[in-house]
C-alpha cells in the first residue's frame, strides 16, 4: 500500500531508511554529543594541550620531543600541505562521483528541491 508521502525524497535502499526521529530523541542526541565533546575538552585541556596546565601534551613539550626527532617547520608545513592536497583530491573524486551514488528507486537521480532563489540538495 502506498503511503501519503510519495513526493518526499526516496533512499536507493530501503533497507537503510531509518524513520524521522521526534523532537525529544533528537534533543537527547544532541544533547550527549555536546556532553562527548565536553568531556573530550576537559581532557585534553588537562593534559595540557591548549598550554594552561602543565602536563604531557603542552605545546612547548610537543616542540621540543619533535625538535628532538629532527622534525623542522619545513616538515610540518609539507606534512600540512600533503594533507590538504589528499583532501582536495578526495573532495574532487567524490563530487565526480557523487550523481551516480545518489539515486532513487527507479534509478534516475534524485531531483534537486529548489525553494526561492537557494537550491536544497538532500542526501
Amino acid at each position: 500500500m502506498k503511503s501519503a508521502h510519495t513526493s518526499q525524497i526516496r533512499f536507493s535502499s530501503p533497507e537503510i531508511h531509518q524513520p524521522r526521529r521526534g523532537f525529544a530523541q533528537t534533543r537527547l542526541q544532541n544533547f550527549g554529543l555536546s556532553m562527548i565533546v565536553m568531556v573530550v575538552s576537559f581532557l585534553l585541556y588537562y593534559l595540557g594541550l591548549f598550554g594552561g596546565v602543565e602536563g604531557p601534551l603542552k605545546p612547548a613539550r610537543i616542540g621540543e620531543t619533535l625538535a628532538s626527532l629532527g622534525v623542522s617547520n619545513y616538515h610540518v608545513l609539507g606534512t600540512c600541505l600533503v594533507f590538504m592536497l589528499i583532501s582536495l583530491t578526495w573532495n574532487h573524486v567524490y563530487n565526480a562521483c557523487h550523481p551516480f551514488l545518489r539515486r532513487n528507486d527507479t534509478g534516475g537521480p534524485i531531483p534537486t528541491v529548489r525553494k526561492g532563489p537557494v537550491s536544497h540538495f538532500y542526501g
